[in-house]
């Protein structure tokens, strides 16, 4: 599937998801390995950034600080 060449409401999905992992995990997207395909295509599929984090703590088993 093809993606616009830029989507500001992706950007700030992504931007979203970035800073609740640092603030949460003290991890950042790319720290992970996640790919930016990964992310969009959660993304155009409507995967909130709620569920994407989820998912992503659940396959790095993160564990909040605290």
């Amino acid at each position: 599937m093809g993606y616009p060449l830029f989507d500001s409401e992706f950007t700030n999905w992504q931007g979203d998801l970035e800073t609740r992992l640092k603030e949460g995990f003290g991890r950042s997207i790319r720290d992970l390995g996640v790919e930016g395909k990964t992310l969009l295509d959660h993304y155009y599929a409507g995967v909130s950034v709620f569920g994407m984090l989820d998912e992503i703590t659940r396959q790095h088993r993160l564990s909040r600080f605290g």
